[in-house]
């Protein structure tokens, strides 16, 4: 979500000039740095989350599997919907004996593990398609509210392509 908002605003501050741009791209870091610091201070939710996260959380350890199973296969992946059936066999690092993943907690990495490299480059090239269309209708509209909607739409965009690196969308 915060990615998704400091995008929105670069957007917005982008239709205005680039002194807007500069000052959303300084201070919107150091607003969410506070915030951070906010919720690391005074929320026991948060913090406690984040200390799970820092001390054990399992998904680097699925990270590192699956990077072998990506180096076993690399060009054409394991198969869609592979993982699952797969991952045992590559499962070194994550400790947890009982439990078996059904997706790395990494669209990118799961991507390549079943799909390849050829399959994560046709996908790039579509998703790289779809954002410069995006872009091409943010510079070029006049209408204030298909600008505001497309950049809501890109920064919606910049939101999952972030949580993608932590989980599944």
């Amino acid at each position: 979500s915060t990615v998704g908002v400091c995008v929105m605003l670069l957007f917005f501050a982008a239709r205005k000039g680039i002194k807007r741009v500069l000052v959303v791209g300084t201070v919107a870091p150091l607003l969410v740095a506070a915030a951070a610091w906010s919720l690391w201070s005074f929320s026991n939710t948060f913090h406690t989350r984040v200390q799970q996260a820092i001390d054990g959380d399992p998904r680097p350890a699925m990270w590192t599997d699956t990077w072998d199973m990506i180096q076993d296969q690399p060009i054409w992946g394991h198969g869609p919907g592979g993982f699952s059936w797969i991952y045992p066999h590559y499962k070194n690092a994550f400790k947890i004996p009982q439990m078996f993943p059904e997706y790395p907690h990494n669209e990118y990495l799961g991507l390549l593990a079943e799909y390849g490299s050829v399959g994560a480059l046709l996908l790039g090239a579509t998703l790289l398609g779809v954002f410069i269309q995006l872009l091409r209708l943010f510079w070029r509209t006049r209408s204030r509210k298909e600008s505001m909607l497309t950049a809501i739409l890109i920064a919606c965009l910049a939101a999952t392509a972030a949580h993608a690196f932590f989980d599944f969308n």
